[in-house]
């Protein structure tokens, strides 16, 4: 049976070096990912230095040829930002103004609006958590009690 061979880490810091930058080290994420290299430093195999950070082995394989090809700031987490809004803030601020205009809306009329005025589609569930963004906010319409007396908020602080 033939085993497959270990990938080594290249040395880009000193032993030394890398247990200096593991007690400084704020960030867990990144603190995490030196312990890993301090593992392979002591000669652990990747699948062991994994399992002793609390990770799968192509995690650790993934790590391990960041840290070969460019060191530390490869090792570094980049989660890129994500995915650009639909809308732009001046659009955003645009729709902000029209919604203002009218007093009470419906989340079909509103996102009918973002429709014709933007040419952009919304889930529902995702259009009120842009209007909660807006600093809108939602409810239920309630009908008006016709008793209710005209003073009613006078007569209660009188009580």
């Amino acid at each position: 049976m033939t085993r497959k061979r270990e990938i080594l880490a290249r040395k880009h810091l000193s032993y030394e070096g890398l247990r200096e930058r593991i007690k400084n080290e704020a960030d867990y994420r990144l603190l995490q990912r030196l312990c890993f290299m301090m593992a392979l430093y002591e000669g652990d195999g990747v699948e062991e230095a994994s399992h002793k950070v609390g990770v799968v082995k192509s995690t650790g394989y993934n790590w391990l040829h960041r840290w070969n090809e460019d060191g530390l700031e490869r090792l570094r987490p980049d989660f890129g930002g994500g995915r650009p809004p639909k809308l732009s803030y001046e659009d955003r601020e645009k729709l902000k103004e029209a919604l203002k205009e009218k007093h009470c809306w419906t989340t079909r009329e509103v996102r009918k609006l973002f429709l014709e005025e933007c040419g952009v589609e919304y889930s529902m569930s995702h259009l009120r958590r842009i209007l909660r963004y807006l600093g809108m906010n939602y409810g239920k319409p309630r009908q008006k009690d016709y008793r209710r007396p005209v003073n009613a908020e006078e007569t209660l602080k009188k009580r």
